[in-house]
């Protein structure tokens, strides 16, 4: 088990391992020079004008491109069979010389993508997005910084600031264990699957315990909560002070946030966007709508489909990467004083479903991720919920049956501690899942 794990154990000895951290300086151990540095450059930009933003931009993707023809394998490589240069890069418009990533790609090519010069440690990240195909994502420190920079960035215009507690609905718990309090993270994190009327009030009074006045997660999950709290108690107590909710990695729809402005009023609330790959970061601003960060990324917005270019993963550059999700388009300049651009009016490309336990407990689809994220021979999945205890499981994979019994078993055994003992899973293997007719991966679908 990693230290990482110990941390987030409910025993003795991660409750001591927490206990020391939280002693040591947050900024220090957590934030780093990269993130500090990033988070002022941010404040900088948003005050540039949009020529002086994309001027910006160009330099970035001039030394991105470059980095990536010269430093790794898989660029130059696949630039040199296009006919791409990087000294074709003259103007933003040039941008369209430079072939699409995609995802297969990535997955297909991993550590040839990675930069050859890099010599610090190097860290390994495996997602599934909502394809539940897994993805490995190379990384450094300052990546990780950059990143959070970001994220506060935009959290502090509800007011969020660096280093301020969190309640968080997201990430997976032990059965057992109704919230754990991670205090050198600033974090109470909720057990989201385990939350019920008969322990609701345990965690109203953990959250008021904590003190802290900032609830993140999965907007199904938080729903979830707020819901049971209007059945045992028709309002939330007066006594917490909650100032905003950050919501993130799901669909997120009218009626959830109309329960929670129901339950808490004078909340505020800021919906995120972004994904493993880095390659685009928007959030709501005052109108709603996600205004993109172009000191963060090169965003396009193509047939209402992202294709995105990172400026904060040097590490393992991801050029001109397609994304799945679609976008409907509000403006390509920015909307308002700030120089954030595009601007899109709603993400409606994670289509999944809700599922459930076998006690009846509602699982966000963002949940569902995790038991993918260190399979090797799964290239996709699709998960359809039957009845209660009833699941089939169909898994896209061109490997040897007998080899890939393995990852087969231990997805099985990750899939019953989401659901429950009980649930029984049906496998079957295709070498193609269908898309739907619209052209979009549902890979979670319940049918009760």
């Amino acid at each position: 088990m990693s230290l990482l794990n110990k941390f987030e154990d409910d025993n003795f000895v991660g409750r001591s391992l927490r206990n020391l951290l939280s002693w040591y300086p947050y900024e220090k151990w957590k934030l780093g020079n990269a993130f500090f540095q990033f988070y002022a450059l941010l404040f900088k930009h948003e005050k540039l004008s949009i020529e002086e933003a994309r001027n910006y931009q160009l330099k970035e993707l001039q030394r991105v491109v470059n980095q990536a023809y010269n430093n790794t394998v898989f660029y130059k490589k696949k630039y040199n069979t296009a006919g791409f240069h990087p000294s074709q890069l003259k103007h933003l418009t040039d941008l369209k010389l430079i072939p699409i990533l995609t995802r297969d790609e990535v997955r297909d090519n991993g550590k040839n993508m990675v930069d050859r010069t890099f010599k610090g440690k190097l860290y390994k990240s495996v997602t599934s997005g909502t394809t539940a195909k897994p993805l490995t994502i190379y990384r450094d420190k300052e990546t990780a910084q950059k990143e959070y920079a970001a994220i506060c960035y935009q959290w502090a215009r509800i007011g969020y600031q660096p280093g301020d507690g969190r309640v968080e609905f997201r990430g997976i718990l032990d059965k057992s264990t109704t919230f754990i309090h991670l205090k050198h993270e600033r974090v109470l994190r909720i057990n989201i699957i385990e939350m019920a009327i008969d322990n609701v009030d345990l965690i109203i009074d953990a959250i008021r315990k904590s003190g802290y006045h900032y609830i993140h997660g999965y907007p199904g999950s938080i729903y979830k909560f707020f819901k049971l709290i209007k059945e045992k108690h028709g309002v939330f107590p007066e006594d917490i002070k909650i100032n905003a909710f950050l919501l993130a990695s799901e669909n997120i729809f009218d009626w959830q946030i109309d329960l929670m402005r129901e339950m808490i009023p004078a909340v505020k609330v800021i919906c995120h966007y972004g994904q493993a790959e880095k390659v685009a970061l928007g959030a709501w601003d005052n109108d709603e709508n996600y205004h993109f960060i172009p000191s963060y990324s090169l965003t396009e917005i193509n047939e209402n489909k992202i294709i995105g270019t990172s400026f904060i993963s040097d590490v393992m550059p991801l050029i001109r990467y397609e994304v799945n999700d679609t976008m409907e388009l509000k403006s390509t300049e920015p909307i308002g004083a700030k120089s954030l651009f595009p601007v899109v009016e709603s993400i409606s490309g994670r289509m999944e479903d809700i599922t459930y336990t076998t006690e009846g407990k509602s699982v966000p689809p963002a949940l569902v991720t995790f038991p993918f994220k260190n399979l090797k021979l799964v290239e996709s999945c699709k998960i359809i919920q039957n009845t209660k205890t009833a699941f089939d499981v169909v898994v896209q994979s061109s490997s040897d049956e007998i080899k890939l019994q393995g990852e087969i078993n231990e997805l099985e055994e990750k899939l019953k501690v989401i659901y429950g003992e009980s649930a029984t899973f049906n496998f079957s293997i295709t070498t193609k899942i269908p898309l739907t007719k619209n052209g979009k991966f549902k890979w979670v679908e319940c049918k009760i």
